[in-house]
């Protein structure tokens, strides 16, 4: 029909000055296909679209592209805001956290977990500030640190109470500075009076840096031993102990089943050593803990320095984890080992294992020890071969085990048993040569390295 009646719609479109059969041809697919066949055809096929609706199309285009950009823009926009706030959010609750601080309203333990179960760290003195680490409780505890030694933990919520805004210039601990306006850092030299019976060395810059946990890991066993080993605030009075009693509290400890020992044989100290203040009474009727003051007379018979050598290892740590791994002997414990039996256990003595497998261990710490207990001075008292009263902190050291018989387990310390004396409190010789000659009771009979009569005073090493 477009061929007969000469219908060329692609003519009329284009102004042509005349119809063309392709154009006739074409005009009647189209009318064929229907009307949107016919745009598709002539505006995307063909590209054939007049003025009017090629400017239109263009403005629908950039309408659309608009419109997208401005979605797109509003997102950002929305999204960097969102983003402002959970900033806002994040900062305004760290500084919620730091800013508060708590106040040590009753008796508390500060635990290594939010747990009362797990080993326990330090016991803050009520009225002790401790700095908030997080704002929100964990089980009802609060995460917590002395800023005095740096010790972290977590302390029931019912127990404290809590202020917003930082704390004052006091130490966290409640303890100021030592005499002189040293500040006592790390180890809190002025928690408590000083036990010492001869004069305590002024605070170190190693007091400062090494506090009552040492170099311990947080959540290890060795923190709450650590911690037990320079405990210089125990004030029950004194219980009289000999060897015998400690061996006897030794195997009371092996009978609970209690798992001890060197770490490097898959053992190493528990995190939990209150088994420690439960055990049963001695036979002789005495109760015996750890933490109790005890006093032992016997013989010194050897002393040394541990690490024996200041030189720091190739290999490995060194010194003690306690005293923060240092080797240097001004930083070390002194080890002593007690004895029933007089006489000097020398290195080169063919029974040396045997001997020292039947003694206790005694420890004179490091932190404000007195200058005259140092081992030149405790040479002197081995020779003299005279009594000796210790006086100190009864610890179990369940980082070893004791002596088979006369045969040592391993490379662990020669000795009878793990209970010690740690650390030592008091230090004194007796004036006679025989322990019948020695009462312990009778202050007169007893003196202090700095004033007994026969040693030659030699002073402790420059701090």
């Amino acid at each position: 029909m477009c061929v007969v009646w000469k219908i060329d719609a692609v003519s009329v479109i284009l102004h042509g000055d005349h119809m063309t059969l392709f154009g006739e041809l074409l005009t009647a697919g189209v009318v064929a296909g229907g009307s949107k066949a016919s745009l598709k055809l002539f505006r995307d096929v063909m590209g054939v679209e007049n003025e009017q609706a090629q400017i239109a199309r263009q403005q629908r285009t950039d309408a659309f592209e608009s419109k997208v950009a401005g979605q797109k823009a509003r997102r950002r926009n929305k999204m960097f805001r969102c983003a402002l706030c959970i900033l806002f959010i994040i900062c305004l609750t760290s500084v919620s956290a730091l800013a508060d601080y708590v106040e040590v309203r009753r008796a508390a333990t500060v635990y290594v977990d939010s747990d009362k179960t797990s080993a326990a760290i330090f016991k803050p003195p009520t009225g002790a500030v401790l700095i908030l680490l997080e704002t929100d409780t964990k089980n009802g505890y609060y995460h917590v640190q002395d800023d005095a030694t740096g010790q972290s933990g977590w302390i029931y919520k019912t127990l404290v109470r809590r202020h917003p805004g930082a704390p004052s210039a006091a130490p966290a601990s409640g303890t100021p500075p030592a005499a002189g306006g040293i500040p006592t850092g790390g180890f809190p030299a002025n928690k408590c009076a000083s036990p010492y019976n001869e004069e305590s060395s002024a605070p170190t810059p190693f007091d400062q840096s090494c506090g009552l946990s040492g170099s311990a890991a947080l959540g290890s066993g060795e923190l709450p031993q650590d911690i037990s080993k320079n405990d210089l605030c125990e004030k029950s009075a004194a219980i009289p102990v000999k060897t015998a009693d400690l061996v006897e509290l030794q195997n009371l400890v092996d009978a609970t089943g209690m798992i001890y020992g060197s770490k490097f044989s898959g053992k190493g100290p528990p995190k939990e050593r209150t088994i420690l203040h439960n055990l049963a009474n001695l036979q002789n009727g005495v109760k015996l803990e750890e933490d109790d003051v005890v006093t032992y007379v016997g013989f010194l018979v050897e002393a040394h320095y541990m690490p024996q050598s200041e030189k720091p290892p190739k290999t490995g740590l060194g010194g003690e984890s306690v005293n923060c791994n240092s080797t240097e002997h001004v930083k070390a414990d002194i080890h002593l080992a007690l004895s029933d039996t007089k006489g000097r256990i020398t290195a080169k003595d063919l029974n040396r294992v045997k001997k020292l497998c039947t003694t206790i261990s005694a420890e004179m710490i490091p932190h404000l020890r007195p200058g005259v207990w140092n081992g030149d001075n405790l040479d002197q008292v081995i020779d003299l071969d005279r009594p000796v009263k210790v006086t100190g902190h009864l610890f179990f050291d369940a980082s070893h085990q004791p002596c088979k018989g006369s045969i040592p387990v391993g490379t662990d310390p020669r000795r009878i048993t793990e209970w010690e004396l740690h650390p030592i409190y008091s230090f004194e010789i007796c004036k006679f040569d025989a322990v019948s000659q020695c009462d312990a009771n009778k202050a007169s009979d007893w003196q202090p390295i700095s004033k007994a009569a026969g040693i030659n005073l030699e002073a402790e090493f420059d701090n």
